[in-house]
């Protein structure tokens, strides 16, 4: 078993267009649970920071995020259910024995992070796609257990 951490700086994002464009409209998007999964998608418990002069209903208009339900804000965020189409999502429920584990998120002054544990073979598929469609900068592996 392996758990994986990656990451990706704000200059790896920018080739990757609907992120690129979270980035230009929030200061972050930080996850905070999986509520449910779906052949759809994930919808997520998520806490939205805003840039000025912009709204969380813009979040809508990109072809791989909308905006369920804004349940609160205050100086932190926004928090809503937000269902995610986004092919790394969509990706990761299609295989499986990996879990992509919360809080995880992408911010505008650190980038993107992710913590993923899984099957070792399924890890390494993971990997391998990422590597073709969105290459990680930063990729820390550690051994949980032996196989089974």
């Amino acid at each position: 078993m392996r758990k994986v951490v990656l990451g990706w700086k704000i200059s790896s994002l920018r080739g990757a267009k609907e992120l690129s464009r979270i980035l230009e409209i929030a200061e972050r998007v930080e996850v905070l649970g999986h509520l449910a999964v779906s052949d759809q998608g994930v919808t997520q418990l998520a806490e939205i920071k805003m840039r000025e002069g912009h709204s969380v209903d813009e979040i809508s208009n990109l072809d791989s995020f909308e905006v369920l339900e804004q349940h609160e804000e205050d100086d932190d965020g926004i928090l809503v259910s937000l269902l995610c189409k986004h092919p790394l999502a969509i990706s990761a429920i299609e295989m499986s024995n990996i879990h992509i584990q919360p809080p995880y998120g992408i911010d505008a002054e650190r980038g993107m992070e992710l913590r993923i544990s899984g099957l070792s073979k399924s890890i390494r598929r993971f990997l391998a796609l990422l590597r073709m469609v969105m290459p990680p900068d930063k990729i820390k592996v550690q051994s949980i257990r032996g196989e089974e």
